[in-house]
């Protein structure tokens, strides 16, 4: 009895503790403060909700959601840039518009969200989910860390993963259609039976990724040489459309008899298989000669750096001696130790078989220039920002580079340049390379534009003037186009007598505007032959200089300032504009009905932008009429 007495006082007790704190009758609280990358609270909620798991878990997803209701009306509340998300469950949600770019969003979930127009550039996504999650149009990754990140069956239009970081990222069955994947470094990458139709892996680093049943097929030649065909024109060739594997590096990936690949894809996933099975009985000797010799003795560090200093030689000897030693000479050698070794000499082969693709473009420019190498060497020099090394010295360096690409802006490069100005225009994350335009003439005064724009790896913008022979001036601006700094390289007493030369270059963009108008105008290509809108449209490069313009965050040909297709054409005399084609929305027209429809769409969108106003007014005044009620979020 004495049990049962002390049992009930316990009970007794337990239940007056409820009595003295009233407010748990109405359920736990409950809170969520999202914060910015510095602690301050951006977003906040707070509730109640039932004394279980699931009840805060349900009460967590519903505060969520009205802190992201008001974004589904406002564009101006999509803005969730710069904050820390980390671990909050988003699945299901219709994110279509959402900036979540710099934002840290390790181990969040987007599983089945409708991430369409959604922009997760520069975040932080290490494990995050987006399993099933799917987008009508574009959404961008752009330098966005993915590591572990987990897309299985995901189905996104034109994503834009470009300069972002995969390891170990799970994305079988994914349906990527026109993905762009240039700059990316990606390793270790479950493609297995995924759909990367049209994807354009230009400088991308693809390294031991799995791509068994998987697509990687291109049908953008197919489908307009078609269109071209059925207006009564003649269709174009297989290099005049863009090399969607430009200076990429396939090594190690694993591929089946289910793997679909394009002309271009399997020239590079071929010749590196085959790079293995000759280089294999191409440094048998070298091998050999290492495994007869017992007092020779190299570690780790050792075998590597002898690797790299291969790989500077011949790609194919140091494919086969990485082969031959894993297959022979490691079995003894502990799992553990094994890996740790292969990932150096893969990363060695890497760096290799980058530096060598490299010189050789590299070359191509020096031989394409060798009637203006003084005007190459000099503008080198204005990119490196250093005094001359001497014309030999600073030209031998450039052709051995292996982080920096060059590109003279004559005729014959041009469609090359204004590709890099479109793609770099408002970056804002790093790349794997820097990228140098030079203009034709450099040292031509034309009216303060720069001689020279470099687009550096770390997404910072360098304009340089030459002026006879010499760098004179720089100017600086950083990842997000904002003025850093100008250094004036000019001799005292010519600065002294014009202490205000520096140019007036405004804004970055408006420099950048200036220096395309500047190079296409040199190139032949006057403002009444080609212009673009650069808000609405993007330009990519045939492999022969023809020039290529489609809808920003589509992939169809359209461009309504112009031609869509401007073909470059080889002659006696030098390269040559051929035809000019036009398309709205990937569609052809002739001239006259072109420019019909291009009026026509202004008067469309013009009509859109009204009532899209229209309606963002009338959700201003039904939400401004809405009585308040508890749990509404508190904004800060």
């Amino acid at each position: 009895m004495a049990q049962t007495g002390a049992r009930r006082r316990s009970n007794n007790s337990m239940f007056g503790k409820v009595r003295k704190n009233p407010d748990d009758l109405l359920g736990l609280p409950v809170k969520i403060e999202v914060k910015d990358l510095q602690g301050k609270i951006r977003y906040a909620d707070y509730s109640r909700a039932e004394h279980t798991r699931n009840g805060v878990e349900r009460k967590k997803r519903e505060m969520l959601e009205r802190l992201l209701e008001p974004g589904m009306t406002n564009p101006e509340r999509k803005d969730w840039s710069g904050l820390d998300l980390s671990g909050l469950d988003f699945r299901g949600l219709n994110l279509t518009g959402f900036n979540f770019s710099g934002s840290k969003l390790t181990d969040t979930k987007f599983d089945g969200c409708n991430l369409s127009g959604t922009n997760f550039s520069n975040t932080d996504c290490e494990g995050t989910s987006f399993d099933g999650a799917y987008a009508d149009w574009e959404v961008r990754f752009c330098g966005a860390k993915l590591d572990r990140a987990s897309m299985s069956g995901s189905t996104f239009d034109v994503p834009n993963f470009r300069g972002a970081k995969m390891t170990d990222v799970k994305a079988p069955r994914a349906s990527w259609t026109n993905a762009v994947m240039t700059h990316t470094r990606q390793r270790r990458v479950d493609y297995k039976e995924a759909s990367l139709k049209n994807a354009d892996w230009g400088r991308a680093r693809v390294i031991s990724c799995l791509l068994e049943g998987a697509k990687l097929t291109d049908e953008l030649r197919a489908t307009t040489n078609e269109a071209l065909s059925r207006g009564g024109f003649q269709a174009l060739d297989a290099h005049d459309y863009p090399h969607k594997m430009r200076g990429a590096l396939f090594i190690g990936c694993k591929t089946d008899k289910k793997t679909d690949l394009s002309s271009m894809a399997r020239g590079r996933i071929f010749r590196d298989k085959v790079t293995n099975g000759i280089a294999r009985n191409g440094s048998a000797l070298a091998v050999t000669a290492l495994m007869v010799a017992p007092s020779l003795v190299i570690d780790a560090a050792g075998l590597a750096n002898f690797m790299e200093s291969l790989a500077t030689m011949s790609v194919l000897y140091v494919t086969g001696i990485v082969d031959f030693i894993k297959d022979k000479v490691f079995s003894p050698v502990s799992e553990k130790l094994q890996k740790a070794v292969m990932d150096r000499l893969e990363k060695r082969r890497e760096e290799g078989q980058s530096r060598y693709t490299n010189s050789l473009h590299n070359l191509k420019v020096v031989i394409s220039q060798r009637g203006q190498l003084d005007h190459l060497v000099r503008a080198l020099e204005a990119v490196k920002q250093r005094k001359s090394k001497g014309f030999a010295n600073s030209l031998m360096e450039f052709i051995t580079g292996d982080d920096h690409d060059i590109v003279v802006c004559d005729k014959e490069h041009l469609a090359e340049a204004v590709a890099h100005i479109s793609s770099n225009r408002n970056r804002g994350y790093e790349v794997t390379r820097t990228i140098s335009l030079i203009r034709q003439y450099p040292e031509e005064n034309c009216a303060g534009i720069p001689s020279c724009v470099t687009f550096n790896k770390d997404g910072s913008t360098t304009l340089s003037w030459i002026n006879e022979g010499k760098t004179t001036m720089l100017a600086r601006f950083d990842e997000h186009g904002e003025f850093m700094d100008h250094l004036d390289f000019r001799a005292p007493e010519d600065a002294a007598n014009s202490p205000n030369a520096f140019p007036n270059i405004g804004t970055l963009l408006q420099t950048l505007n200036a220096f395309e108008r500047l190079i296409l105008d040199d190139g032949g290509l006057t403002k009444d032959k080609f212009d673009y809108d650069p808000k609405e449209s993007y330009v990519t490069a045939g492999e022969n200089g023809s020039l290529f313009v489609h809808k920003s965050g589509e992939s169809s040909l359209h461009n309504k300032k112009g031609p869509s297709i401007v073909h470059q054409k080889r002659t006696p005399t030098g390269p040559a504009w051929h035809a000019s084609h036009h398309f709205l929305e990937g569609k052809l027209y002739n001239p006259d009905d072109f420019a019909v429809e291009a009026k026509k769409s202004d008067r469309v969108r013009a009509a859109d932008r009204l009532m899209a106003a229209v309606s963002l007014l009338e959700n201003a005044i039904s939400v401004g009429k809405a009585p308040p009620n508890e749990g509404t979020p508190r904004l800060n």
